[in-house]
This record gives C-alpha cells, sequence and structure tokens, in this order.
C-alpha cells in the first residue's frame, strides 16, 4: 500500500462524529487537520511519523513572537491514535538544546518511550534523532509535550487523541480545547524567569491572605456536602478575590489553541447538536476554570478515561489536567472562557452557531460567572473502570513543601536532586499521602499508571493520573505499581518541578 493509500484508510475513519477544531491553524475554525498514521518520513529510522522540534516565529493576535514549535505550529499538530495499535514516532532534534517528549497520561508499556531524560532516555541532543516506539493501551484524551528544562513553557505541547476500538459515546462533533498560558517572547522567557524567581528566593506565596474570609462567590459546590470539593471551591473564590496565589508568574497572555482572546480560537456548531469537548490544561503554571457561557456540562471523561457523568456550569483544571464533557447547542452563541486563578487576563475562545446572525460577546466584554464548580472531588469512577486487586497496602508519606529563602519546592522534604529513588515491587498497593506543606496548590501527576484520589469518598474514586492539593491540604492517592520500569512522580507546575518538586520510582 503506497504512502497516499494509508494515509486515506485512516482520514477514512473520519465520520460526522469526527469533525475536529484545528489546534492552531488559521483562525482556529474546523478542519480535519493534525497527524496520522501513514505519513511516512525520510530518515535514518522509518517511523509512521515524524515531529521536529524548531524555533519558529508565530502570530499571537497582533503580535509575532519567537519560540519553539513542533514542526512550525503552535500547538503543535493533532495526533490521532488507535488503542491497541503500535506506533513508531520518530523526534528530529532542531533546536539548539536537547529535548524529549512525554506522552502525557498513557500508560505505555514500554518504559523507554516515556520521554524523560536521566530515568527511561538520553535527552535527545541538537541534531539527532530518537524513535519512540509504543502501543496506545487505553483510549482518551492526552496531550504531548517535552519533559526537558522549561520547553513546556515554551511553545512545545499538542494534542493527542487515542481514539477507541469502539466508541460508545454519543455525540455529533468535537472539538479539541487546549488551554494555555504564555510569556515567550512577550515578557521574556521561561528559562529568564525561572532564574529570577531563583535570584528572588522563596516569598510567602498563596493561600489565605492574614485576616481574609473565602468569599461567597461565585461559584458554589455541585455537593455542598462534599467537604473537599467544597474547599477546592472556596479556593478558586479566594483566588479569583486575589486572596490565593495560583503560581508563581504572572502572564501577559492566556490562551486557547494557541490564540489569545484578541483574536480567538473558533468552535462552529449547529443547533440540536451533542457536541463532545476534549479539554486540555497545557498549561505551566495556572489552573483554570472553565465553562461555556450560558451552557450546561455533561463531564465524562478524566484524563482520558470514563467516570459516572456528572452536569456542571464551569470545571476546574489544575495544569495536566483533561477532561471531557458533553455540551447539547441549543442555546445561542457563546464564549468558551478560562479564568486563570490568582492572575489577571482570560483565555476565550468562540462557540458560533453556524447559519445564525446572533454572535457570541465581545472576547473582552464583562464575563458571566455560571455557579456550579466541578472539582475532581466531585467525579465518581465508572463502572466499568478498573477494580483494584486485594491485599495489603503500602502507605508512603509524602510531604509537599518549599525551601527556606530559596526558591526550591521538595517531595518528602528533599529536593530532587538529593532524593533517593522510590522502589516499588510489580503488583504492590500503594497508598501516596500527600500532605500539602505550602500556601499554593499543586497538581501532582504520575507517570506511566492512574491512581484513585480518595478524598474521603464512599462511591469508587475516578482513576487520574494528575490531582490538586489546595493549600494545606492531606490526599491520598491509592493505585497499583503494575508497569515495571522507571517512573516520574512530580508537581506539573513546570516552574515547580525544575525547583525539585520531583521524585522517581522503580516498579521491579
Amino acid at each position: 500500500m503506497s504512502d497516499q493509500q494509508r494515509l486515506a484508510s485512516v482520514q477514512g475513519r473520519f465520520t460526522r462524529r469526527r469533525l475536529l477544531v484545528a489546534a492552531g491553524g488559521g483562525a482556529g475554525t474546523l478542519a480535519l487537520g493534525g497527524y496520522a498514521l501513514g505519513r511516512v518520513a525520510a530518515g535514518p529510522e522509518p517511523a509512521d511519523l515524524v515531529l521536529r522540534p524548531r524555533p519558529a516565529e508565530v502570530e499571537l493576535g497582533r503580535r509575532h513572537v519567537s519560540t519553539w514549535t513542533y514542526d512550525g505550529r503552535l500547538p503543535g499538530r493533532e495526533i490521532r491514535l488507535r488503542q491497541g495499535r503500535p506506533v513508531r514516532i520518530r523526534v528530529d532534534n532542531a533546536l539548539t538544546e536537547p529535548t524529549s517528549i512525554h506522552w502525557h497520561g498513557v500508560r505505555l508499556r514500554n518504559n523507554a518511550a516515556d520521554g524523560v531524560p536521566g530515568l527511561t532516555q538520553d535527552a535527545v541532543e541538537p541534531g539527532e534523532s530518537y524513535l519512540y516506539e509504543f502501543t496506545p493501551p487505553d483510549a482518551g484524551t492526552f496531550f504531548f509535550h517535552s519533559h526537558f528544562g522549561m520547553q513546556l513553557d515554551r511553545g512545545l505541547y499538542a494534542p493527542l487523541i487515542v481514539e477507541p476500538r469502539h466508541e460508545e459515546l454519543d455525540y455529533d462533533r468535537e472539538a479539541v480545547v487546549l488551554v494555555d498560558d504564555w510569556l515567550d517572547g512577550v515578557s521574556g522567557t521561561p528559562e529568564a524567569r525561572l532564574d529570577a524567581l531563583r535570584r528572588e528566593g522563596m516569598a510567602m506565596h498563596g493561600g489565605m491572605r492574614m485576616g481574609a474570609r473565602p468569599p461567597s462567590g461565585p461559584f458554589a459546590p455541585l455537593d455542598p456536602s462534599n467537604r473537599l470539593a467544597s474547599r477546592h471551591v472556596a479556593m478558586t473564590n479566594a483566588a479569583l478575590a486575589g486572596q490565593v496565589d495560583g503560581g508563581d508568574v504572572e502572564y501577559p497572555l492566556h490562551l486557547i489553541n494557541g490564540r489569545p482572546p484578541e483574536a480567538p480560537a473558533q468552535i462552529d456548531v449547529r443547533r440540536g447538536e451533542r457536541v463532545r469537548l476534549r479539554l486540555v490544561n497545557s498549561g505551566a503554571d495556572t489552573i483554570y476554570a472553565v465553562f461555556v457561557e450560558d451552557h450546561e456540562l455533561r463531564v465524562t471523561h478524566a484524563d482520558g478515561l470514563p467516570v459516572r457523568q456528572v452536569t456542571t456550569d464551569a470545571v476546574l483544571m489544575g495544569m495536566g489536567e483533561r477532561l471531557d464533557v458533553l455540551l447539547d447547542a441549543r442555546r445561542d452563541s457563546a464564549r468558551l472562557v478560562a479564568v486563570p486563578l490568582g492572575k489577571a487576563g482570560r483565555a476565550v475562545a468562540s462557540l458560533r452557531y453556524a447559519g445564525e446572525r446572533r454572535r457570541a460577546p465581545a472576547p473582552a466584554a464583562r464575563v458571566r460567572i455560571p455557579r456550579r464548580l466541578l472539582t475532581h472531588a466531585d467525579l465518581v469512577g465508572a463502572q466499568e473502570s478498573e477494580a483494584e486487586p486485594p491485599g495489603d497496602v503500602r502507605a508512603v508519606p509524602l510531604d509537599l513543601s518549599m525551601g527556606m529563602g530559596a526558591y526550591q519546592w521538595t517531595i518528602g522534604a528533599r529536593p530532587f536532586a538529593h532524593a533517593e529513588m522510590l522502589k516499588l515491587d510489580r503488583g504492590e498497593r500503594v497508598r501516596f499521602v500527600l500532605r500539602n506543606r505550602t500556601m499554593m496548590p499543586h497538581p501532582m501527576h504520575l507517570h506511566g499508571h492512574s491512581f484513585r484520589p480518595l478524598a474521603g469518598r464512599t462511591a469508587t474514586p475516578p482513576l487520574k493520573d494528575t490531582v490538586v492539593l489546595a493549600p494545606m491540604e492531606e490526599l491520598s492517592v491509592e493505585w497499583v505499581a503494575d508497569n515495571p520500569g522507571r517512573w516520574a512522580f512530580h508537581c506539573h507546575n513546570a516552574y515547580h518541578q525544575e525547583a525539585g518538586m520531583m521524585r522517581h520510582l522503580e516498579v521491579s
């Protein structure tokens, strides 16, 4: 079969239920874009597709900025894979420094493809190539990004969608939505910002300001009796009131699919359609509350895996988290808005009803904040979720702390450079007892596995790979070390990770 025939066979799988929003091309309008299996590039290693990290100039509304991208696009082009089908992806590094790619959320059975320099591979040096080979075991919404230095906070990220063997979710159209915080080329570089944080040292970050009371609005919990969810909603409201720091960096721009609010990405829908939105927080330092004005959202998946469906007005998303939601297009054109916690600005996309005159409000118009906010504590695992095996549970206490004076973040009282490898037996049940001893939220991410945040639930917790801990919160996450290899566990705030908030673990 020729390359063109292979490409056609893949594109032929897209039906009416597979209409996509291009993640970064043109004005973000509907298109069948991205990489597909079968696009073969010449090179030292045969591959199904090739990614080329390289410097590029990108358009951010009225601005043209220099940054680093995959193949000159922001975000990089979407990759679509099929559940259970092997893939070979070659990276040809055209940057001036080393790089790698992490397939965020994919429970890889090939540890060498996880993309963590110094743990699963050597970094890909400038001018060199690396071949990633893996078979995605789970369908769902994922993304991929550099796992080297501060490159995530440039343009080195893109959506990764794994299509199921059999789609059971009923919808008419889908759009992939990547939310990002942006400073590169507008307000210095991520590396310069990290250097400045290290020079300035550790100031008092986040938390409730002394003497301040949590504001009563605008958000309310889905279930007021859910204490953990209520705490996260209170944290969100406090951040919106300027009483909690959501991160260490003030960003001049917040983007959706690489577009700033002044030139928003556009999602076209038709009245009466059911639309699947695949939401990804690809930011480096910002938690977002995401909603579509005047539209309810029905959450169906968290971090790629199914959950018991629940309806809300808005969702809280830490860095690295993904949520799939269904939206019924029965209202009017509106804005999809991502409000950053503890920071100025917003990210905006336009939800446009095709063929209708009424347009969404202008990007700069006043935002109508909805009422109900869903957090991870509101989610319940789907019945078909994997059951945990019986047996004793090994409890591992891990305090999340910050340095005294220096800009340093730690897990278990040690920065990464001085922490020992955590050794686990294959099949061992593990409970990380996470205690956030800081006044800032932390989205904690586990490679190669999924965990269940216990959170005092009586119902089955969902399977997730990333979860936000509020300031001074204690949360246990339980998981089975069933995937042999060396894996990373870290805060998905890129600045905290680089400043020491990471541990390596080995499953024998």
